[in-house]
């Protein structure tokens, strides 16, 4: 399969699609197919098709994901968002890989409103995307969920917009200016320019559920 990468004889792709489509073939090659034959629309019916939510093979399902991303379906926009949040890489890679070809194909603010901001899974797919465009993106320092609060700060390079954004008050809340704080410590290692942010803040204590104090 990977060696058939962009060359795929039309002859063959019938035998191809039914491969990935048997339930009884090795999940891997299912998934290498899936990738292989991601410009192939006549696999979107199958693809979108209720059954595919009985897919049991390791793996398949994400690769159905992000299969339907590539071949351009809309409708897909919003469950691979969970994937992309997962801590695992590979599944974090997948999940990422069918929104990415979205947006390449309709445009950032398309699959955004397609994917809404209702979960956290969909607002850390929406920081990445507006930061892969260049918007800034320290405002979700305080979003109440911290996995997109700590994705947001993994994202920041420049510690002068940090700086700014402790300065001037931007901080709503002391959590986001402990993030901030955070993520400019990750960048400079300064130790002292951290702690005297810290009693800027006024040194505020975080509650974290089922730590005790």
């Amino acid at each position: 399969m990977l060696a058939l990468a962009g060359r795929v004889p039309e002859h063959r792709a019938a035998a191809l699609i039914a491969r990935v489509q048997d339930p009884h073939d090795v999940g891997e090659v299912r998934i290498a197919l899936l990738d292989l034959l991601a410009d192939r629309s006549e696999l979107l019916p199958w693809l979108r098709h209720k059954d595919r939510r009985k897919e049991n093979s390791y793996g398949v399902p994400a690769a159905v994901l992000k299969a339907r991303g590539l071949l351009g379906d809309r409708s897909a926009a919003g469950e691979p968002t969970t994937l992309a949040a997962e801590p695992w890489p590979r599944f974090r890679a997948i999940g990422e890989a069918g929104p990415d070809a979205l947006v390449a194909r309709y445009g950032t603010g398309t699959v955004l409103a397609d994917v809404g901001d209702a979960r956290p899974e969909d607002r850390i797919f929406r920081v990445r995307a507006l930061h892969r465009v260049g918007r800034d993106i320290t405002t979700a320092l305080a979003d109440p969920d911290r996995a997109v609060a700590h994705h947001a700060q993994s994202l920041l390079t420049d510690p002068a917009p940090i700086r700014d954004y402790l300065r001037t008050g931007e901080a709503p809340t002391p959590e986001s200016g402990l993030w901030a704080a955070y993520a400019l410590h990750r960048l400079t290692g300064d130790a002292a320019e951290t702690r005297a942010i810290h009693d800027s803040l006024g040194r505020p204590r975080v509650e974290v559920d089922r730590l005790d104090e």
